[in-house]
């Protein structure tokens, strides 16, 4: 007669845990984080690093905005992501900016085909100037 211990149940379990949480990275439904401990990127640097993951098989699932200079009319701004498996045929973009500009990427992304999967509008409480931040795809 064959008798299963305790841990060998345990031990099933947290196998098939983890054969489920496996099988969900996989799959793409994890998402992970461009993950530091000061993860705000420029815009030279977001541009480099969505290319890199790109190239990697992600895409931003999620995109941060805010403002990098307080200086009266600077266009300093920064975004951080994070990212998920580019799902088989999709194409998609970032954008980042004051609105008027996103207001023509608008259209131009439109015309491709894409449509807005995520937003976010950021408010600077000094100078009550607005950025937003947009993720499009088809």
């Amino acid at each position: 007669m064959h008798y299963i211990r305790e841990d060998d149940r345990r031990e099933t379990k947290a196998s098939a845990v983890l054969g489920a949480v496996l099988a969900a990275c996989l799959a793409g439904c994890a998402t992970t984080s461009t993950a530091t401990k000061d993860d705000w990127q420029t815009k030279s640097t977001a541009v480099g690093l969505a290319k890199a993951m790109e190239l990697k098989g992600f895409m931003p699932a999620t995109i941060d905005c805010r403002f990098d200079s307080r200086a009266p009319g600077s266009h300093a701004y920064g975004s951080r992501f994070t990212w998920k498996s580019i799902p088989r045929n999709k194409r998609w973009q970032w954008a980042v900016g004051v609105p008027e500009y996103l207001a023509t990427d608008e259209i131009r992304m439109q015309r491709n085909g894409l449509h807005p999967v995520f937003r976010k509008s950021v408010r600077e409480p000094g100078s009550r100037r607005v950025i937003e931040c947009s993720i499009w795809t088809n």
